[in-house]
């Protein structure tokens, strides 16, 4: 909900259904009451958000408020990688930051580390934390890889460093950890909100405290 008490929605469509689908793009419409949507509008897209398989590749969007008023919105770029794009005018028109905000890697396996599902948080003292889905495809995990949620830190919300050891790791038997939605409840605490899924199976909510 914007500062003016209009809405904004973000989401991601595809032109395909599951499992065929080439290209995903974002959308945004606006609303009065937060029920009846204005028509859509295309966000921008560009050569950062091409897969590798050709396609435009955009989704799990994640908006936040900064501090001048203007608006950001983290997303998936290309399958493999986090980029963002920023508004100045509530979500009228984007512009796409320069590169990424994690960037996928080549392992020295071959296999690539993949960074999805961002959830962005702006601390009380402005650091900026990203909770995220991570992977290398290792061959024992199936497609989607041995997926954890770990956390990144930045300062300006742009350039972020990842803290080497993961938050949380799948148990035995379970492939991935996905899409992990942060926030603060009315008693204090910090809670997450994630995906467990596994092979072949409905992917199942889960919620987790923080420790401190």
């Amino acid at each position: 909900r914007r500062a003016d008490g209009k809405f904004l929605l973000v989401y991601e469509f595809f032109s395909d259904p599951p499992p065929n689908q080439r290209d995903r793009w974002l959308y945004a419409r606006f609303s009065d009451d937060g029920v009846t949507f204005e028509p859509a509008a295309l966000l921008p897209n560009t050569g950062l958000d091409r897969s590798p398989t050709g396609g435009v590749f955009q989704s799990v969007p994640d908006l936040i408020a900064l501090p001048d008023g203007s608006l950001r919105l983290y997303y998936v770029a290309g399958g493999l990688s986090v980029a963002s794009m920023r508004s100045t005018d509530g979500g009228q028109t984007w512009v796409q930051e320069a590169g990424y905000r994690l960037l996928s890697v080549v392992m020295p396996s071959g296999r690539y580390g993949v960074f999805v599902d961002p959830d962005v948080i702006r601390q009380p003292d402005g650091t900026f934390f990203m909770y995220f889905a991570y992977s290398e495809f290792e061959p024992q995990c199936g497609g989607l890889g041995c997926q954890r949620i770990r956390l990144a830190r930045s300062s300006d919300g742009l350039n972020f460093t990842v803290d080497p050891d993961p938050l949380l790791v799948p148990s035995t038997g379970v492939p991935g950890l996905v899409d992990p939605d942060v926030y603060q409840a009315a008693d204090g605490r910090w809670y997450m909100l994630f995906g467990e899924h596994g092979s072949g199976e409905p992917i199942r909510l889960r919620i987790a405290v923080r420790a401190d």
